[in-house]
């Protein structure tokens, strides 16, 4: 690079890799002036005191463990498993050790605030944003496994599903067993955009759906709780779709549940 025409030492030294060592092992709340101002400028000032200590706790988790799990994770992807020992189709997928304890920590953490918060009477959904800002740096497949759908399923399964059903998911996700569990199945190999262009079909069986499709992408494919966008079996190529809510549990044994959204 210092070859080239028109260089000169002072550009050389732009790419020089040792000078840029990163952020890990710092305190990403403490070192990010802006974000520590627009808390400050949108916060109440006993809001601010209740939730900066959480964030300051929370920048040093995602500036040095969860930083340094993600990179675990990177060296040491999720497998899936096939089959068990006996030949048996049980397709599941394997995380490694350091995602999974990433992820009880960030929830963990988060959990706090908002004890923390309903305790004192206040919202956390400000300093939450704040938390997931610095969890997309840290660690930005994290954040969409526990950033996507749950709020849709929530909200599906409250207005469309059968009480059994609804009763059963809501259970799960008040209780926090299903904490970080919500998946998204929408994106197709033609994007996604195109709701007319869907592939995957939803067939009826009984009292629940079939999916059959290809997606190209899956925010949490080991969750527990997936919003699917499918088209009913021979409905017409055109903007308009399926929206189905699909929940199933370990082993496959929790009820299904489905809802319209166009045709």
């Amino acid at each position: 690079m210092d070859r080239l025409p028109f260089s000169t030492p002072e550009k050389a030294g732009r790419y020089r890799t040792e000078n840029y060592q990163g952020a890990t092992g710092l305190n990403w709340y403490l070192t990010d002036p802006t974000l520590q101002f627009s808390m400050a400028y949108y916060l109440q000032p006993d809001e601010l005191g209740l939730a900066e200590p959480h964030l300051i706790r929370i920048g040093e988790l995602m500036g040095g463990p969860v930083t340094r799990w993600a990179e675990e994770t990177d060296r040491n992807p999720p497998q899936l498993e096939r089959y068990d020992r006996w030949g048996h189709d049980i397709s599941r997928v394997v995380m490694p050790e350091s995602f999974t304890r990433s992820k009880r920590a960030i929830l963990d953490a988060q959990q706090a605030l908002r004890d923390d918060s309903k305790q004192a009477g206040v919202s956390p959904s400000l300093p939450l944003f704040a938390s997931n800002y610095l969890l997309n740096q840290a660690d930005i497949g994290m954040a969409c496994a526990l950033g996507t759908g749950g709020n849709m399923v929530r909200s599906l399964v409250t207005a469309y599903a059968p009480p059994d059903v609804r009763d059963y998911v809501l259970g799960k996700l008040n209780s926090g067993e299903w904490d970080g569990e919500a998946a998204q199945l929408m994106t197709e190999r033609t994007g996604g955009s195109d709701l007319g262009a869907l592939e995957t079909t939803a067939t009826r069986c009984g009292d629940a759906w079939l999916l059959n499709g290809f997606k190209w992408f899956a925010s949490n494919c080991a969750g527990e709780a997936f919003v699917v966008l499918a088209k009913p079996e021979g409905a017409p190529t055109r903007p308009g779709g399926w929206l189905p809510s699909w929940c199933c549990g370990h082993g496959g044994t929790a009820p299904a549940m489905a809802c319209a959204s166009g045709g």
